[in-house]
Formats: C-alpha cells, structure tokens, sequence
C-alpha cells in the first residue's frame, strides 16, 4: 500500500493536507492510470501528470505503508514538490503526520514554519529543527530542494500556552489515506465537486457548531449509512427507503 498526494504548482495548488491510499499491482502499466482514477475530483483531466516516488523514505513509515508517491500537475523547473513530516508532540501525542507541499527550489526552512502555521509557535513556544538527507538544519537554513525530498520537521516544546489550538489537525493514526469509498461528495462554491470525508464529517464533535451545520452533520453520516448498506445488499435503493426508518433508526436521537 502507497500514499498518494496531489499538488499542482504552476496554478497556485501548492498543498496536499491529506493524502490517499492506493494499493498498486504488478500491473505497473496501469499505474498511472489508477492515480489518476484516486485523484478523479482533483485532477485537470487535460494536463499531464507526473509520478514522484518520495526518496529517501520518510523516518517513520505509517504501519501497512511501504511508499509515498506525489502527483504533480501544472509543474515547472523553479518549484520542488516534497513530503514535510511533523513530530509535535502536542499532536497526536508526537505521532508524525505528513503532508505534500511545492516550494521554490531554494528553500529557506522558514517557509515550511510559515506554510503550515507553526511561526509563533517556533518563535517563542519550541524549538523548530529541520532534517533532510540525514542532515540536521534550522529554520533560518536554505537548502536546494529536490521533488521527492522528505523532509522532517521536529518541534520540541517548552511551553504551550492554555489558549493554544494545533493550526491542522490530522487524520488519528492509523487512518490515514481514507478511501474514497467512505466519502460523501459536495459541491464547493466554484462548482467543482469536493470530498467530505468521514472523520471530517465525524470533526464536527470536536467544534462548536450551529444547529444548521449540526443538521448537515446528521444528514451527511445518515447518508454514508445507507450508502454502506445499499453497497453490500443487492436490494435497489427504491425498495430499501420504507424500512430506512428501522435500518439507521432515528438520526436526531441524542445519545
């Protein structure tokens, strides 16, 4: 099993937050081809894709996860597309997390702080250390980048302060990469469908929400519910709604 991540520099799509798990075949013919169908909502159909296999490895590998692969399209010779692992240990208990990012080719370490929301933390909360190749480096270090780079970023706090919220917030370990099959699509300003996934769905919890967003919330997992069910049963989605009711029971029900 790889995980996949998409970025496209050339129109300004310079970051992959989450990325998505593909079990590739001996078929490697078809390789490309399976990217594509895993990425089908991002993707400009049109436009070339290329294939970076992130190396060297990444320090720690994700159990089940022999690889990252990094689909860029829209490229051009001044960026460089790498894989940044986090190690905080204020999130996911200092489980790393990574993440796809396109930077300028000559990369001052400072812009991955700047990138991902840690400035203040690194400025008067932690120190911020960088590591690439098996060399350590600081913030204020400029390297020359090379698509497929991993790059290590290690925050090691003093300090956090009591009003202090994590600028992202991961997939739990171990459910990195969620299929596809377990999202629910929507459809975003610009018309261009997007995914839901289901732990942001489920995300609300950890949020105040209004009763709209909180009715969207119920509406969206009881939609995946019966999607679930109608994938495993032959039965046709008309004939299952009557016993909707005594299949998902009552979505407003608190519990």
């Amino acid at each position: 099993m790889h995980t996949s991540w998409y970025v496209a520099p050339g129109i300004d799509r310079l970051q992959c937050l989450y990325g998505r798990k593909i079990a590739l075949m001996a078929d490697f013919w078809n390789w490309r081809e399976q990217f594509r169908r895993k990425w089908i909502d991002e993707i400009y159909q049109l436009a070339e894709i290329e294939l970076i296999h992130v190396s060297p490895q990444p320090t720690q590998m994700e159990s089940g996860i022999v690889g990252h692969v990094i689909l860029v399209q829209h490229n051009s010779i001044e960026w460089s597309s790498i894989l940044v692992s986090v190690f905080d240990s204020a999130i996911n208990s200092g489980h790393p997390f990574h993440m796809a990012h396109s930077f300028p080719e000559r990369l001052i370490f400072k812009e991955i702080i700047v990138r991902i929301g840690h400035s203040a933390d690194c400025r008067h909360h932690a120190h911020c250390s960088f590591r690439i190749r098996d060399h350590t480096f600081q913030y204020s270090d400029q390297i020359r980048a090379s698509d497929g780079d991993a790059v290590d970023l290690m925050i090691n706090r003093f300090i956090r302060p009591q009003d202090w919220n994590p600028p992202f917030i991961p997939h739990h370990p171990g459910a990195e990469g969620v299929s596809l099959l377990n999202s629910v699509k929507s459809m975003g300003r610009n018309g261009k469908v997007r995914l839901l996934t289901k732990e942001w769905v489920i995300g609300f919890d950890r949020v105040s929400v209004s009763p709209l967003q909180q009715g969207c919330k119920i509406m969206s997992v009881t939609l995946m519910k019966f999607l679930s069910l109608w994938r495993l049963s032959s039965i046709s989605p008309i004939l299952m709604l009557p016993i909707l009711p005594l299949v998902l029971g009552n979505p407003w029900r608190r519990h």
